[in-house]
């Protein structure tokens, strides 16, 4: 089993959502470095799939688990203005079952030399049992935010 560069993307210019067309694996490995204009959250979603079909499971900082049905999986890391965040994430797409993603994110949370980073931890599953996955979209549902310049996701894939 050989992990495949499928998506190397590094922004130019600020946006809320990063889109990624992928080929069809049964694994995927999702790393997504978030250089942050506001507190952007980085979240996924799959073949532009923006309804309520995803169950997420997800805490920050070891604080009590958010568990629901959204219309995103969150993956975590939304530091403070202008910070840095990282999520690596795995997902598992097998055509015929639901999508499952276990993700680990940190960022630098409060900026300066007394800053303490954040961890996040999250689990979810995109509810659809009948498509492979084509397209990997780190989305940020939190208005008036971006992911800046030089934001980066890649994405590698394995059968």
């Amino acid at each position: 089993m050989s992990w495949q560069n499928l998506a190397d993307d590094t922004l130019t210019v600020a946006t809320s959502t990063i889109t990624n067309t992928v080929d069809n694996k049964k694994f995927y490995n999702v790393i997504v470095n978030g250089l942050n204009d506001g507190n952007p959250q980085q979240t996924l979603r799959f073949n532009a799939d923006g309804s309520s079909n995803y169950g997420r499971r997800y805490s920050a900082n070891a604080a009590t688990d958010v568990a629901n049905t959204s219309n995103r999986i969150s993956t975590g890391a939304d530091s403070s203005n202008g910070g840095n965040s990282l999520t690596v994430g795995y997902v598992i797409n097998i055509s015929s079952l639901q999508k499952v993603v276990i993700s680990y994110g940190a960022d630098t949370g409060v900026l300066g030399a007394a800053g303490v980073p954040n961890k996040y931890e999250a689990v979810g599953n995109w509810y659809n049992a009948t498509d492979a996955i084509s397209s990997i979209s780190i989305y940020n549902p939190t208005a008036a935010t971006d992911f800046n310049i030089d934001s980066n996701t890649t994405i590698f894939g394995t059968d």
